[in-house]
């Protein structure tokens, strides 16, 4: 069993009443996003919130020694994946009843890093990841001016280190 499966039966198991809609999605391709939103809009009828967490971690190098098709594809899923989702969010939540003060249209949270406010130490060079993550944080005040007005709230979160067996690799 996978991942996906793993937690869907695990949030199964806790809430019972909860309906779950697993779905795996490539965000570098942009009519696997649509369709996935598609199906979400079929099976709730709206969006209410959705939270943009694609990144994978890219090459530990220096600007001048990052490959080019490294470069690329990490810029392509850390930061147009969560465009392309948060275009498709946007789309749907501009078409829908605004349900009040607290909740408007829809919410968007966007999770970029704590290299997407600040570079990362001389001793961890992450100049492709970090300036993806500045990139959605630029995305997410951008669009959080342009569709307030709408009654879309979108805000971005800037975790740090989180400790796993990933982070204690690099530790030592």
């Amino acid at each position: 069993m996978g991942g996906l499966e793993t937690a869907v039966e695990e949030l199964k198991g806790k809430y019972p009443r909860v309906e779950i809609l697993p779905l795996q999605v490539d965000v570098r391709n942009t009519s696997q996003v649509q369709e996935a939103f598609e199906k979400i809009v079929k099976k709730f009828g709206r969006l209410d919130i959705a939270v943009n967490n694609a990144g994978i971690e890219g090459p530990h190098v220096d600007t001048h020694t990052v490959d080019e098709k490294d470069w690329a594809n990490l810029v392509e899923i850390n930061l147009n994946g969560v465009w392309r989702c948060q275009r498709e969010e946007l789309r749907i939540m501009l078409n829908q009843e605004d349900q009040g003060l607290r909740q408007g249209r829809g919410r968007i949270v966007n999770v970029a890093s704590t290299w997407g406010i600040c570079a990362p130490p001389r001793e961890l060079p992450h100049t492709a990841y970090t300036a993806a993550k500045h990139g959605v944080v630029g995305l997410t005040k951008a669009d959080a001016v342009a569709y307030g007005r709408n009654k879309i709230r979108l805000n971005a979160v800037c975790p740090g280190f989180v400790r796993s067996p990933r982070e204690f690799k690099i530790e030592n």
